[in-house]
Formats: C-alpha cells, structure tokens, sequence
C-alpha cells in the first residue's frame, strides 16, 4: 500500500469505513492503479503497477518476497538516472518532461489516464489449470514469474516439464524447479529431485536427490513421504537400509492419507497410527 500512496501521493480508501475497508480487502478489492499516459514512460508505470499488485496478493504466500521487490524497484529505477541535485529525472535515451497535476484528495485528475488490466492472481491461474484452461494459466504463470513469484516459478517449470503451451524442455524445468525448490516450496523440491532421475544414469546425482526428496518431506509433502520412506525401507539407490527411518516417513504419509503409503503398511502388516 505504501508503494501506491508514494506514487499517487493520496490517503487510500479516503472516503471508507474501517468496516468497508476490511470488506473491500477480503474480497480481493484494491485501490485503482492510474497513471498519467507518458510516450516516454518506457513503461515504467506498467511495471511500478506490477510490483505494487503483486505486493497486494491476498495470500500472503504468493507474495514477493521483501527482497525480491526491494530488487524489482531498484531495476526499474536504474532505468532513470539523475540530472542533478535538485532531483531532476533524466531518461538514459531522452529527456523525460513530469506534467503538474494537482493529487490533492478529491481533486480529478488531469490528462489521458492509462489504466493497468488486473494481474490474475496465482491462485486463479492455479485454478485455471486445473479446469483445462493451460493457455490462461500459463498467461498467469509468467507474468507471476517476472516479479519473481516463487510459487508460480514451480508452474512454469511444470509447464516446461510437461510441454504445455510451450516447447518441453527438461533442462528448463529443472532450472525452474530448483530456484523454486531453493526457496522452500514442497513440490518444487519433489519434481526438482524427481526431474534430475530423469537424467542419464551417468549425470544422477542420488545425494541431491535424496537431499530434495528429504527437504521436500520435512516440508510435508506426502508423496515425498512416501518414496522417501520406500527408499530407506528397501534400499533404494544404493542407500544403506534403514527400516525405522524408512518407517517413519511411511507413517507420516499414510496418516495424512497417501494411498501407496497406506498400502505398502498394510502389506507388511504394520498399523500406521502407532
């Protein structure tokens, strides 16, 4: 909200109640994003826009992290630089003239106004997907991505992994997939350490594999759980066998209702809730 209030130097929500503000938030509402139309702006309000919906994500774990944006301001304003002491703003290519409008509260504002379209929120795309739309969500996907979205990095990288809408690629999955995984998303570090067994047998690396797998499981991801606990119990890999930590993962995985967990206990006649 601060970035808006910078640029557009109002008080949000002016004219509401606290009750109508906190009605208008949960519901995914915000402040609009208008900027004064500039042939050269070289689109830097479009993208100052993007940081600032990106930052407005109603789930807290699809937000940019601080850092991320903190890097995303300091690119777009690499694109000025500066005239002189007096604060002067001087494009790298040509010389950028700033209109006087009045933004006092209330007050209309002045000139050809260039309203940014709604950024879909990731959870949309998400839910895009999974109805079959893949273009839509893809749209989504990158445009998430670009402001370093952690969670919709995974998506693409599925995208890439599967060859929806673009060309298959594993090498850019698995380049996806590990950014994602490095910075604590479950499955991302299950299809990262899933994506490098599709490697040849000569590149497999099985200690970042295992490595992926367990970070994915201490994360709760079931299915990590599962092939985890598989792994160990059997010997998997030529990982030294360890039936009570292989066990453990299994029992986690099946009380939270994984299927092939719940099964292979039941084969070897072992209660999962003890």
């Amino acid at each position: 909200m601060l970035l808006w209030e910078l640029a557009f130097q109002k008080i949000p929500y002016l004219r509401m109640e606290i009750s109508e503000i906190q009605k208008h938030v949960l519901n995914g509402e915000r402040e609009k994003i208008k900027f004064v139309n500039s042939q050269n702006s070289h689109g830097v309000e479009k993208e100052y826009g993007n940081i600032i919906k990106a930052a407005w994500q109603s789930d807290p774990s699809l937000r940019p992290e601080l850092s991320y944006l903190f890097n995303d301001l300091e690119n777009l304003s690499s694109t000025f630089t500066s005239e002189d002491s007096n604060g002067g703003l001087k494009s790298k290519k040509n010389e950028i003239e700033i209109a006087s409008v009045d933004l006092r509260p209330g007050t209309p504002e002045v000139g050809i106004e260039q309203i940014i379209s709604p950024m879909m929120k990731l959870e949309d795309g998400i839910t895009a997907h999974k109805n079959g739309e893949r273009e839509k969500a893809y749209d989504c996907f990158v445009k998430h991505a670009e402001i370093n979205n952690k969670v919709a990095k995974y998506w693409l990288g599925y995208y890439y992994l599967e060859g929806y809408i673009v060309e298959k690629s594993l090498k850019k999955a698995i380049e996806l997939f590990k950014e994602s995984a490095d910075r604590g998303v479950p499955d991302a570090q299950l299809r990262y350490a899933f994506a490098l067994s599709e490697i040849s047998p000569r590149k497999f690396n099985v200690n970042e594999f295992v490595r992926y797998l367990t970070m994915a499981a201490n994360n709760e991801n079931h299915a990590a759980q599962y092939n985890l606990g598989d792994l160990y119990y059997n010997g998997k890999l030529g990982i030294p066998k360890n039936e009570e930590k292989g066990l453990s993962y299994l029992k986690l995985a099946a009380i939270k209702g994984q299927p092939k967990a719940r099964a292979m206990l039941d084969k070897l006649k072992i209660n999962h809730f003890v």
